[in-house]
């Protein structure tokens, strides 16, 4: 045979040929059966545990939240990726929240990592986890305050009622005598069911959530005439933004179509903000370089709890801000007691509502003692030279016993304290120019005090820069 083939070479060439096809075939077939036992992703897990009030929906069903959304009136939406420790530490707040108010607002958790769920191919997510908050078809709100389940809660009350309903003139002190911006609509419900403008002004408290994730701009609603006449409150309809200091003001209907978005918008631009809230997220030291090198500040390191029902120290510190702030104006009216302008149609009851509401030298709260800020009045003042004549340095202040010596006015330099287990740190520097200055020059002296009695042993904090 051999001899024949070699003469006959097209012969070995095509057995050649039928061995090289043979050999393909047995690749391919070799091949198809490799990806044929591929094994499939597993399915993923349940995040949360059976017993939970969360709705997990793990496999990225996003069309069934949307049935569960829809058929709530409050509900609250958690994104998150099983691989990520974040969302794992998250959820044991999500679920804490869940259980306190498991009654009244849906909780529904949805996988959008699963690469088969629907949530994962609709939702382009850049970190996780993510809350959105729905109230009814309002929504989505996305809450990016801190991952903690007192301050989730207190974002969730403030979807579920975000106006606050005065129906007492007690109530009404209390919200106007808040150092956080207020901002009231006059309705009366007695002519209609549905007053023209009021399902306005509920969306334009909701907006404002979605832009003022503290919630620093309460929202409130008078259905009274008489208590709507407190503050000069005549027309239904009307929106009214009250401040301390400056003039208060009218929604200016004539010149701003009532929206939703404008009524927020509006608020936004014209409120008082007499304290600024510091949230550290790693970088604590740029965080407050970035504030102290813009002048001189008074600092209040505390524990703080949004659901309680009071805040002694916070409340001392507001006053204390409210009559700093005041304190050109006051100036200003006792130069000039004669110059007292009509108040503006534009501010109804800039000076009659005034009566009512307590300022910030009257009824002390329990906390911090009162006679705990006059020095750091002072010491505020002293920071803006303007407000003292030359050479006229005001007497050294007594604080509980502890003399504030004539040469720490004069230098400006920084005073602690420590009221009821809070810090109160003012940063006071010799040169208020502070753009040049690096955190690193910025000290601080500390003295414990304790409901007002001083306590023999200094401590010191650290520099301003190692907070």
């Amino acid at each position: 045979g051999a001899p024949r083939m070699a003469r006959r070479p097209e012969v070995l060439c095509g057995a050649a040929v039928v061995l090289g096809c043979a050999c393909l075939l047995a690749l391919r077939a070799s091949g198809s059966r490799a990806k044929d036992v591929t094994m499939p992703a597993k399915l993923p897990l349940s995040f949360f545990p059976s017993t939970s009030p969360v709705h997990d929906l793990f496999l990225g069903q996003l069309d069934q939240a949307e049935d569960i959304r829809q058929s709530s009136e409050i509900s609250l939406f958690f994104f998150y990726a099983p691989w990520c420790g974040q969302s794992a530490v998250v959820r044991e707040e999500i679920e804490r929240v869940a259980k306190s108010l498991a009654d009244q607002v849906v909780f529904v958790a949805i996988n959008c990592w699963w690469n088969q769920g629907k949530c994962r191919k609709q939702k382009h997510f850049f970190y996780f986890p993510v809350i959105y908050l729905y109230h009814q078809s309002f929504g989505p709100i996305e809450y990016k305050g801190l991952m903690n389940a007192v301050y989730i809660e207190k974002f969730v009350r403030r979807v579920m009622t975000p106006l606050l309903y005065i129906s007492s003139q007690s109530k009404l002190q209390r919200f106007l005598s808040s150092y956080e911006p207020g901002v009231l609509g006059y309705f009366e419900f007695n002519a209609s069911p549905q007053p023209p403008g009021y399902l306005t002004f509920f969306a334009s408290a909701l907006h404002s959530l979605k832009k003022d994730y503290l919630a620093t701009i309460h929202f409130g609603v008078i259905t009274d005439r008489l208590l709507a006449k407190e503050i000069a409150l005549t027309d239904s309809g009307t929106i009214y933004l009250h401040r301390h200091v400056n003039v208060s003001l009218l929604y200016p209907h004539e010149t701003l179509n009532f929206t939703a978005e404008n009524v927020w918008k509006w608020a936004l631009e014209n409120r008082e903000t007499f304290l600024h809230w510091l949230r550290p997220h790693g970088g604590k030291s740029l965080l407050l370089y970035n504030e102290l090198k813009k002048g001189p500040a008074l600092l209040l390191f505390l524990p703080f709890d949004p659901l309680a029902e009071s805040h002694p120290l916070l409340d001392e510190i507001s006053k204390l801000a409210l009559e700093y702030k005041g304190c050109n104006r006051g100036q200003q009216e006792d130069a000039e007691p004669q110059a007292q302008p009509d108040p503006p149609a534009a501010a109804p009851g800039s000076g009659n509502h005034q009566q009512h509401f307590p300022r910030a030298d009257t009824e002390e709260p329990e906390g911090c003692p009162a006679a705990l800020l006059r020095p750091l009045v002072w010491l505020l003042r002293l920071s803006q030279p303007h407000l003292h004549p030359a050479g006229s340095d005001p007497a050294p202040q007594t604080l509980h016993g502890g003399q504030v010596s004539s040469e720490c006015w004069r230098n400006k330099c920084q005073l602690c304290l420590n009221p009821n287990e809070a810090i109160l740190l003012f940063l006071c520097v010799r040169d208020l120019m502070l753009d040049s200055a690096p955190p690193a020059s910025y000290s601080s002296l500390g003295t414990r005090v304790s409901l007002g009695r001083p306590s023999t042993k200094a401590s010191s904090l650290p520099p301003a820069s190692l907070f």
